[in-house]
């Protein structure tokens, strides 16, 4: 009875994962809600964070072609390092604070030159507390501030919200972060930037290559979440008689 139970719960399951796929989505209530959290509507969802600042700096480098340097936190994901380098600029990395993960205003600004295109100043798990005074800064020497809010969404400072100090945020919404959609980004800025970003990107309805990748991984995350697939896996895996690593000779 429990093994009749057992396969029920596995094929209901599988067949509910196949129909989520075909369900309309509710794009009007999703951006709502995220509207809420970020408090705007200026917006544009992405398949990654990493995508997200990638998009920014095509655009802010289309701006003012005539600079290459973005300062950088060297303390950092490398993603964030590589997306500079592939939208064909230069990291220049600036210090953090010696007892705290701020960024050190005071190396920033040894950093700026005349080359300097933007400023990425990242919110480690809370505000940096250098971020309004590197918006001061950032509109003195007219150059870009960006903040990178991958791991801080929703951080509040009194009574606002981090990525309402920057000319351009980003978010990341993956498995690992605070609003999930297994993966996923956002950029936040103002009305004009995001409707040039739109123009600039050309982005398209229908991407079906893009979208078959995306529902496949889709299905197989889901099915990995399954706990009775992940039983037989650990049982394949690490039982007794270790049947896979017979078969491979591992």
């Amino acid at each position: 009875m429990i093994i009749n139970n057992s396969k029920y719960y596995i094929s209901n399951n599988f067949i509910e994962i196949i129909l989520s796929i075909f369900k309309k989505k509710n794009k009007n209530l999703v951006h709502t809600k995220i509207k809420k959290i970020i408090n705007s509507s200026n917006f544009l969802l992405t398949n990654f964070g990493r995508t997200s600042l990638y998009i920014i700096l095509l655009y802010i480098k289309k701006k003012n072609n005539f600079k290459n340097e973005v300062l950088v936190c060297s303390y950092n994901f490398h993603e964030v390092i590589n997306m500079i380098i592939y939208a064909g600029l230069k990291p220049v990395f600036y210090d953090l604070e010696k007892n705290s993960l701020n960024a050190d205003k005071n190396n920033i600004m040894k950093k700026i030159n005349r080359n300097t295109l933007a400023v990425i100043v990242t919110h480690f798990n809370g505000f940096n507390k250098t971020t309004k005074e590197l918006k001061v800064l950032s509109i003195k020497k007219k150059i870009f501030l960006i903040e990178d809010c991958a791991i801080a969404l929703n951080t509040r400072k009194i009574k606002n919200n981090i990525s309402n100090f920057g000319d351009f945020s980003f978010f990341s919404l993956n498995f690992t972060k605070n609003l999930s959609s297994i993966t996923g980004g956002l950029i936040k800025s103002s009305k004009k930037n995001i409707r040039e970003i739109k123009i600039q990107m050309k982005f398209s309805k229908l991407r079906l290559l893009e979208n078959f990748k995306n529902y496949f991984s889709l299905i197989l995350i889901k099915i990995l979440l399954l706990k009775y697939f992940y039983f037989i896996l650990y049982f394949l895996s690490v039982s007794n008689s270790k049947p896979l690593r017979q078969i491979f000779n591992f």
